[in-house]
């Protein structure tokens, strides 16, 4: 359930309390710091792809 949420609505939250899943809505502030830890993550990544051959470390 949690993981079909993330996919395909991001805005909403699956947490698992004892044997209750509970759902609750994300804010935008919440849907944009997510976003910004994403690209955090992945930028490295991004770099050395788009990195000139000579480049790459």
């Amino acid at each position: 359930m949690a993981s079909v949420l993330r996919v395909h609505y991001p805005r909403y939250e699956a947490v698992e309390d004892g044997r209750v899943l509970l759902v609750r809505y994300r804010s935008a502030a919440e849907l944009h710091a997510r976003a910004d830890r994403a690209a955090a993550r992945v930028a490295p990544h991004i770099a050395a792809l788009t990195a000139a051959p000579g480049d790459r470390t």
